[in-house]
């Protein structure tokens, strides 16, 4: 099963190793132009989470699911210990390991996360008229094609496994998790991200003792949008600058 997930692995012997972890439809080069930056201090060790679902074709993931095919790989590399940097998904995975599994993670890089839901009196109102529609379409007074309206980009063009792995992720609520991160932290984000609310950042930052806040003027894709304000803070958060 491991054989089919691409990752990349640069290995600096006796230095600490970095796990890059993609948000949801990234890949192993998602983080390419910081693992560039931290190359030559650290080991790197970027996954393509993206590859685990095609390995798991006939059954719907949840995230632990991934969580433990990163486990599984950083075990194969034996490494126990790592410094983690993650946006969006790979946050939820980042939560996971934390918690489940003997591996002893240094720092958080956290950007843009996902996994810590409030309630939202809009999104469960969204809820409802999908589920009214589809109780139109099977009585028959809609088509199914009328549920194309409804939904995310990202779901739409999902087959059925992925879209019950989809909503398996989205709606699991990894809050409680927060509470397991000791380790130093710096929290990234952008101010206009719509997919991460910006009360999700500052509910880390309120949580986790150790940690610091950037906050940028930039939407879900934060170290993207503001590439040279990212490339700093990293840099200060390994201590290269």
């Amino acid at each position: 099963m491991l054989e089919n997930i691409r990752y990349k692995y640069i290995k600096n012997k006796n230095k600490q190793c970095v796990l890059f972890l993609h948000g949801w439809g990234g890949n192993e080069n998602s983080f390419y132009n910081t693992i560039e930056l931290l190359k030559n201090d650290y080991s790197i060790l970027a996954i393509n989470l993206t590859d685990i679902n095609t390995n798991y074709l006939n059954k719907p993931l949840t995230m632990y699911d991934y969580a433990i095919c990163v486990y599984l790989i950083l075990n194969m590399l034996k490494i126990d210990s790592v410094h983690i940097v993650c946006h969006s998904f790979g946050f939820r995975v980042a939560l996971i390991l934390n918690r489940l599994f003997k591996l002893k993670i240094n720092s958080f890089v956290v950007i843009d996360g996902a996994g810590v839901n409030f309630f939202s009196f809009i999104k469960n109102l969204k809820i409802l008229r999908f589920k009214f529609a589809k109780f139109l379409v099977k009585i028959k007074l809609k088509k199914q094609s009328y549920l194309k309206k409804f939904g995310s980009d990202d779901y739409k063009d999902l087959n059925d496994n992925l879209k019950k792995t989809f909503k398996n992720i989205v709606n699991y609520n990894l809050k409680n998790y927060v509470f397991d991160i000791k380790s130093k932290t710096t929290i990234i984000w952008g101010k206009k991200d719509n997919i991460t609310k910006l009360k999700v950042a500052k509910f880390l930052h309120k949580n986790i003792k150790n940690s610091v806040l950037k906050i940028y003027n930039a939407g879900h894709f934060s170290y993207i949008d503001c590439p040279f304000d990212f490339s700093f803070d990293v840099l200060s958060h390994f201590n290269l600058v």
